[in-house]
């Protein structure tokens, strides 16, 4: 068909529109939220349709939509990161209007901008907006893995989209309560600086509290004085190197309560941090018998 027949047929209601899926699938109160809407066949109305309408629910909330490329379907976080082919149309919608209370609406698009061709919506969640009170530890190695456990209001568990950031990084947040969550810090090749540390749950909107997580360089020993005791333990040794202090104290960030001696397959002690490059440590009892 040409561009007339299409037209024609569309205004009809012989070809009709039916969304697949929308990305992300909620957003909060406040709005700002860009929708990405899937249909098939939309790359045959871009010409004919230039200007899609999103509607949130009532009339008094449309907003403008465009049409853009796309994935076929919404990408994992990690496809995301990647850079997955974009070979499919989509309709973004602009910025979601505010809404007053948390609920689940119908979003539905209209190719004309009357809305009397919509045959179908898709369920649109708004949320209250998420806040992070506390974090603990506030810092961790460069390498990440650092289990983080994270204090708040409002969290609300969207899958995937669920993410602690670390700076620019995410990982996977993992839900406990509303007021509380857990996530491993992502690697950093940033160290000794504040990192911006934050929570999102539709993987685009973040948390707007000033916390902050920081990354060291793993401490390194170059010299253990004595190195060796006796069997019941109990000897003070002093540990020589680098990194024991790794933070600026103005700063408030104090890993000395945190260090630890860690003897393998024998047990751990609290390490008493003297310097950057000097702390000291009392031996546990070998009562494993290791040589």
């Amino acid at each position: 068909m040409d561009r007339d027949q299409i037209k024609a047929s569309y205004d009809n209601g012989d070809l009709r529109v039916r969304l697949n899926s929308i990305f992300p699938r909620g957003g909060p109160l406040y709005g700002g939220t860009k929708v990405t809407v899937r249909a098939d066949g939309l790359e045959d109305y871009v010409e004919i349709f230039p200007d899609p309408k999103c509607k949130f629910g009532t009339n008094d909330r449309i907003v403008d939509g465009n049409y853009i490329k796309c994935t076929k379907r919404p990408a994992t976080f990690y496809e995301a990161e990647k850079g997955v082919v974009k070979n499919y149309t989509c309709v973004q919608c602009e910025d979601s209007p505010r809404y007053d209370h948390a609920e689940i609406i119908s979003l539905s698009v209209s190719l004309t901008g009357k809305f009397d061709d919509v045959y179908s919506s898709r369920p649109y969640r708004y949320y209250e907006p998420a806040r992070v009170d506390a974090i603990y530890p506030r810092y961790g190695p460069k390498d990440g893995d650092t289990v983080v456990q994270v204090w708040g209001a409002n969290f609300l568990d969207l899958g995937d989209d669920f993410r602690c950031n670390f700076g620019t990084k995410s990982t996977k947040a993992q839900f406990v309560s509303d007021s509380f969550i857990w996530c491993r810090a992502a690697a950093s090749a940033v160290v000794g600086r504040e990192m911006p540390f934050s929570v999102s749950l539709n993987r685009q909107q973040n948390t707007r509290d000033r916390i902050g997580f920081w990354y060291y360089n793993d401490p390194i020993i170059q010299k253990i004085e004595p190195d060796f005791g006796p069997i019941a333990g109990g000897t003070n040794v002093t540990l020589k190197g680098s990194g024991y202090l790794p933070f600026d104290f103005a700063q408030d960030i104090d890993n000395r309560n945190d260090t630890f001696c860690i003897w393998e397959g024998i047990g751990k002690v609290k390490a008493h941090v003297i310097s950057y490059t000097l702390c000291q440590c009392p031996v546990p009892a070998n009562n494993a018998g290791l040589q």
